[in-house]
């Protein structure tokens, strides 16, 4: 793919709201985890 059709994809990608599903429960874990590793600092 080219570099515009590869920006164009990464900006949709990051742009498009997360709408939980089957994967919901290990964003959750991450977001937990990364938290956690804020407070300790």
């Amino acid at each position: 793919i080219g570099e515009g059709v590869a920006f164009e994809m990464i900006k949709t990608f990051l742009e498009t709201p997360f709408e939980g599903g089957r994967h919901k429960r290990r964003i959750e874990k991450i977001d937990k985890e990364f938290c956690l590793e804020g407070e300790k600092s």
